[in-house]
């Protein structure tokens, strides 16, 4: 895995230029993409083999929106949890509603609800297709580029360590596919969701 004291600063300035071009995405272009996302959930729950549960999170504004495949999931009795920031910079997960999949949101998601877990406490036995946000993701690696807060890397590093089986997609826009620098602790994903698809990481 590549590292070097540039990593840290390559990745800050790849996340202001997605962050800009995200911005300038028009409402037709956005409704477009989540509308292609929507119909990706037959393929997703395959691939993933009927999973036990579906972890999936609330788009922010200029995010790709994963809530038709949420939707879809729901619809057919299939559990889906959504995050939110815990004080342990850890992720703790509330069982999703129709009414959490209603709006996108401007800030950092803090879905209301009860706790049902924190960070791999509700796979533990069970398998789960997790969606991962993510600015860029690299097709060849399964690297992707976060917000910078660490929250999926810990979750992915910890599942790693656990008695579960996941299946890990990130979600990102055509034009986001791309290589990523990666440092010691990045954590690859499993395959890559856009628009057009998705795109299985090849494994060595």
């Amino acid at each position: 895995m590549a590292d070097s004291p540039s990593a840290g600063a390559g990745k800050d300035q790849l996340r202001s230029l997605i962050r800009e071009r995200r911005r300038l995405r028009s409402p037709n272009q956005m409704t477009d993409v989540a509308e292609a996302l929507g119909g990706t959930w037959p393929a997703l729950r395959v691939m993933a083999q009927d999973p036990d549960l579906v972890l999936g999170y609330q788009p922010t504004s200029f995010e790709p929106d994963p809530r038709a495949v949420l939707g879809n999931a729901l619809s057919e009795g299939q559990p889906v949890l959504l995050p939110r920031p815990a004080g342990s910079e850890r992720l703790e997960w509330v069982s999703a509603e129709d009414r959490h999949l209603d709006s996108r949101l401007t800030k950092l998601p803090s879905p209301p609800g009860p706790t049902v877990g924190v960070g791999p406490e509700p796979l533990i036995g069970k398998s789960a297709l997790i969606l991962i946000p993510a600015l860029a993701a690299d097709p060849a690696t399964g690297f992707r580029l976060g917000q910078g807060g660490g929250y999926y890397d810990r979750l992915i590093a910890d599942l790693r360590q656990s008695d579960c089986r996941v299946l890990l997609v990130t979600i990102v826009h055509d034009d986001e596919l791309q290589e990523i620098p990666a440092q010691p602790h990045d954590q690859a994903v499993d395959a890559v969701l856009t628009e057009s698809g998705l795109r299985v990481i090849p494994r060595s």
